[in-house]
Order: C-alpha cells, then sequence, then structure tokens
C-alpha cells in the first residue's frame, strides 16, 4: 500500500509540476537577409555571404514553445569567420508578445580561420521576461581568400 501511496504521489507532483523547459536547435537557413538579394547562399553550412567585401545582414527566427512560465535561459549561434578583418557579429533581442524588446545583447567571433565559433548569449532578464521570444540579427562578413563565412546553427534553451 505504501508503495501504491508513494507512486500516486510522485506520479501527482509530476503532472501537477508547471515546470517546462525547451531546447530548440535551428538550422541557419531560416536566417532571411536583410541587404540585397542574391547575396545570401545556403547550403548544409547554413547561411553565408557570396560577395566579396559587402557585409550580409540576416534576420534569423524560429517557432519557441509558447509557455507563460518560462524564460529564455541561453542562445547558442554557431559560425564560421573566414575574414581577417572583419567578425561574424550577432545581436540578441528578447521580445515580448507586445513587440517590447526586454534585452538586447551583442556578441562577435574572435578572429578568423578554418574552425568554428559558439557565440553564446545569456539574457539577464529586465523585468518579467516570461512568455517571450527571440529576434536575432547577424553580419556575416564577405568572401576572402580563406572561404565563406557562415551562420551554421543557432539554439535557444528555456528554463521553468
Amino acid at each position: 500500500m505504501a508503495k501504491i501511496l508513494g507512486f500516486g504521489l510522485g506520479l501527482f507532483f509530476a503532472l501537477a509540476s508547471s515546470g517546462y523547459a525547451a531546447d530548440v536547435l535551428y538550422h541557419g537557413s531560416f536566417c532571411n537577409p536583410s541587404t540585397p538579394d542574391g547575396q545570401a547562399r545556403y547550403n548544409q553550412w547554413g547561411v553565408s555571404n557570396l560577395l566579396p567585401f559587402l557585409p550580409l545582414s540576416v534576420n534569423c527566427g524560429g517557432v519557441l514553445p509558447f509557455s507563460a512560465i518560462s524564460t529564455i535561459d541561453q542562445v547558442e549561434v554557431f559560425v564560421y569567420d573566414r575574414d581577417p578583418f572583419q567578425d561574424v557579429s550577432c545581436t540578441l533581442r528578447t521580445v515580448a508578445l507586445d513587440g517590447t524588446e526586454t534585452t538586447t545583447s551583442t556578441r562577435s567571433s574572435s578572429g578568423s580561420g578554418v574552425d568554428g565559433q559558439f557565440l553564446i548569449f545569456n539574457p539577464v532578464p529586465q523585468g518579467d521576461t516570461r512568455a517571450t521570444t527571440i529576434n536575432l540579427q547577424c553580419t556575416i562578413p564577405g568572401l576572402t581568400l580563406l572561404g565563406f563565412s557562415h551562420v551554421t546553427t543557432y539554439r535557444v534553451i528555456t528554463a521553468p
């Protein structure tokens, strides 16, 4: 009887808990150019910049599971920076249901090379950040002798 009662209470608390966390990974092909058409290239490496010397600006979105109790805990953007003079730069904004910006932060790659890099954001809540979504805007340097710079993936992690 004690085992049944314990199991029943455990099941009750598991179902009654209001915590919900999500971890969603998006491909860079979800990023849309905000600079002239024909400059963005899409493939398994995400989105890259076809033109030399001119930076490409992209807006990256995605569908987050709606939960009025969870907050965006971390956003990770995986990039390749092949330009020795300009960094891949991303600005993350968390946005409330009414469109109000709740946090803003910018991260940039640290130098160029063949290896990819993570740009990691940990939004610091400014007031109530429950039920927010993201606006991620990245600037990708132009094509160089080292190759294409890319935004390959981005990941959004929420916490209850």
